[in-house]
């Protein structure tokens, strides 16, 4: 897992990428549903996504997921900053 952050023209982006196996179209496209999970259900809930996207987008942001089978994921969140934090946290 790597974790790269960097902040450009007022915002804050923040990309955790792995090297797993990666989502096909039809998965992405469920990715953040909360209650789309790739696991048997037992095993988890699959809201990680959800909340992330869900916050981004109640704080102005945004959640980028790019991702190929075979070759990983790459998960980015994008928010505005201000020189004292993040816009809208507190």
């Amino acid at each position: 897992m790597r974790i790269h952050a960097k902040i450009e023209a007022g915002r804050i982006r923040v990309t955790v990428s792995d090297n797993g196996i990666g989502m096909d179209e039809a998965t992405r496209a469920q990715a953040c549903d909360a209650s789309f999970t790739t696991p048997d259900v037992r095993t988890g809930m699959g809201l990680g996504l959800s909340v992330c996207y869900t916050i981004a987008d109640r704080h102005g942001g945004e959640l980028i997921l790019e991702s190929r089978p075979g070759q990983g994921t790459d998960i980015s969140f994008d928010l505005a900053f201000a020189s004292n934090g993040p816009v809208g946290v507190g």
